[in-house]
């Protein structure tokens, strides 16, 4: 599966100094932050269920 993500100059520059930090991938860097994302809106979404719901 082929990923795209649009990111302007601006981001791509502070991505690519943010990851020579971390000692990660520009790629890697996002993939988690999309999964910390993913993970923060799951639990979001249950802490909103009702009782019931849950």
């Amino acid at each position: 599966m082929r990923k795209l993500i649009n990111l302007d100059q601006k981001t791509l520059t502070k991505l690519k100094f943010i990851s020579a930090f971390e000692n990660l991938s520009v790629n890697a860097l996002i993939e988690n932050a999309v999964q910390m994302y993913i993970k923060n809106q799951e639990i979001d979404r249950f802490k909103n269920l009702t009782d019931e719901e849950k």
